[in-house]
């Protein structure tokens, strides 16, 4: 067993670092952001990501035709690459997803401000649970619970319009590391 950690420590390390990637580091960027603007941002870069795995599909075609110049190797090159391509787009996607998002936040380009019109669940009794927030102009649910929690403790009445200030990240995202209310 020693001999085996021995010759493949690497491997291992490698494989470990992965796993704390995969684990820690792309669930936690999420925190950060608003699910519709991470939602946005990743089919940003998944729509990117997909013509960068087409052009080297492309390029992997080419260069199989005019280095083989015989159909039979071509395809079979072709669906090896193909395969090989799409399941590196299907597992490093949320990985580019993930870091694209980590490096909004290196650099902050100003302010962004939601605005949303607090309301109580009717029939309940007034807690944090029964709040909701819908944004505007959207008129969609803006449920973040750090959104919510801040909302309520400020003291909001059914109909009161609430604004939140996000920063706005290297790549135009909004985020938040600190929720900032305004009545």
């Amino acid at each position: 067993m020693k001999t085996f950690f021995m010759k493949y420590w690497r491997q291992i390390a490698l494989m470990l670092l992965w796993v704390a990637f995969v684990v820690l580091f792309i669930p936690r960027q999420k925190d950060f952001y608003l699910p519709s603007d991470s939602e946005a941002f990743s089919a940003r870069v998944y729509f990117l990501l997909f013509w960068i795995v087409l052009g080297l599909f492309a390029f992997t075609v080419i260069w199989a035709v005019v280095r083989l110049k015989r159909a039979g190797p071509v395809f079979q090159t072709a669906l090896v690459a193909a395969f090989y391509l799409f399941c590196s787009y299907m597992i490093f996607r949320s990985c580019f997803s993930a870091v694209g998002l980590y490096v909004n936040r290196w650099s902050d380009r100003g302010v962004v401000t939601r605005s949303y019109v607090a309301g109580y669940t009717s029939g309940e009794e007034r807690s944090e649970h029964s709040l909701f927030l819908f944004e505007l102009p959207s008129k969609s649910d803006g449920g973040e619970e750090d959104f919510i929690r801040q909302a309520y403790r400020s003291g909001v009445k059914n109909g009161d319009t609430v604004r939140f200030d996000l920063k706005k990240g290297l790549f135009g995202v909004a985020y938040y590391d600190s929720v900032t209310l305004r009545h």
